[in-house]
């Protein structure tokens, strides 16, 4: 618990910095910072969300879904977690029908009694 607020932490202050100044460097240093957070943390779904959310605030779609696809495949195979969020970026990217493909596997597979799921 105290190595995920210590994580949470360190990102916070590392983000902080980095809008603070608006270099290339810096934002490289909060990419690698998030890749060292994964090492340790890589099977808490909010680390990689959280890293895609930054991702995805720097104008880069492609490597938000990146990601989380990459969470999917190593830590959350069996868990719809990441797979939930990958759908939802896919749906507000405006790619229905990929989105409906992977809501539909989750139904099927990993999850058939979520309810976010049917709703969607």
């Amino acid at each position: 618990k105290h190595q995920k607020i210590n994580w949470h932490q360190y990102l916070d202050a590392g983000i902080k910095n980095a809008e603070s100044h608006e270099s290339g460097p810096l934002r490289e240093y909060v990419v690698k910072l998030f890749e060292r957070c994964l090492v340790p943390c890589a099977l808490y779904a909010e680390f990689w969300e959280r890293y895609s959310a930054y991702v995805e605030s720097r104008a880069d779609l492609d490597g938000a879904r990146e990601i989380l696809a990459r969470g999917c495949r190593f830590a959350f195979k069996a868990r719809p977690d990441l797979k939930l969020s990958l759908a939802l970026l896919e749906e507000s990217d405006g790619k229905i029908t990929e989105s409906r493909l992977m809501y539909k596997e989750l139904l099927v597979s990993a999850a058939p009694e979520a309810v976010e799921l049917v709703l969607r």
